[in-house]
């Protein structure tokens, strides 16, 4: 499976719950696109990269997790006076 590095909060899941998985680990993520785009090995997509970043390519089709433990929630924590501002920017 093809993965990138840096994973953040994600880390510590994709070790505890892949173990037996062998990962092919990229820093660079242009290569890594590369990677992806020119083999059929899979890799991980978030919601996000797959909105903002055309590198996802065609012959890919995402499935989505629906383990609990492979969703997050953020907040945003921001002064009463940037409320409106942070409103606007979130839509």
């Amino acid at each position: 499976m093809l993965l990138s590095t840096g994973l953040g909060i994600w880390q510590a899941l994709h070790e505890q719950k892949m173990r037996h998985v062998h990962f092919i680990i990229q820093s660079d993520r242009k290569a890594l696109h590369e990677l992806i785009a020119a083999s059929d090995l899979p890799n991980f997509v978030t919601n996000l990269s797959r909105q903002y970043v055309s590198f996802v390519p065609e012959h890919r089709v995402a499935v989505p997790l629906v383990d609990p433990e492979a969703t997050v929630q953020f907040y945003l924590c921001a002064s009463r006076r940037d409320h409106e501002l942070l409103e606007s920017v979130l839509e």
